[in-house]
């Protein structure tokens, strides 16, 4: 009689790979379902060296001129602009007078893309544009703080593409934009 005891249906050897490979096509198959699940897409940022910067500012009783200065090594298609009354972050879309044009998302777009090297006067009103794009007085009389983000166009999609890595805040000093509500300086 035989022993049965000594007797394997598969070797040792054939077992250990068909694991390893059972493994490797379960890993594919999960990749795989996941990549179509997620559909993520990378994250598109301005290229190294995009950036822009405040030249100079002037504050008047109902405009703020900034000049504004591409200060990277590519074109910049506009920005994005926060003004604040306080030490907080600034949240506050002034209304732009000239020279750009306004998203309802609060995007200011350069008619052409500023070049390296060049500067622009913008000038915005003592206006606010509210999230549902109406146009309002400010209730404030004094601006302490700005931030501006550069954007490019990314030309594939045709979408902004906010510099992350190119926002500047900036403290702003005895810019007085509107009357004192009792009248006195």
């Amino acid at each position: 009689m035989i022993n049965k005891i000594d007797k394997k249906a598969v070797s040792l050897m054939i077992s250990y790979v068909l694991l390893i490979v059972i493994t490797i096509i379960m890993s594919a198959v999960v990749f795989a379902y996941l990549k179509n699940v997620a559909n993520v897409k990378p994250v598109i940022d301005c290229k190294e060296g995009t950036n822009i910067q405040i030249e100079n500012y002037q504050c008047n009783i109902g405009i703020i001129n900034l000049t504004l200065k591409n200060n990277g090594r590519f074109n910049i298609d506009g920005f994005i602009s926060t003004f604040g009354k306080d030490d907080n972050e600034p949240m506050t879309k002034l209304v732009s007078i000239d020279k750009v044009k306004i998203s309802n998302a609060g995007n200011y777009y350069f008619e052409k893309p500023l070049k390296p090297g060049e500067n622009i006067i913008v000038n915005f009103s003592s206006n606010e544009r509210k999230s549902d794009g109406k146009v309002v007085p400010i209730d404030f009389e004094f601006l302490k703080k700005i931030k501006i983000q550069p954007f490019i166009i990314d030309k594939e999609t045709s979408t902004v593409v906010p510099c992350g890595d190119s926002i500047i805040k900036q403290d702003l000093e005895n810019c007085k934009i509107k009357q004192s509500i009792f009248g006195v300086s």
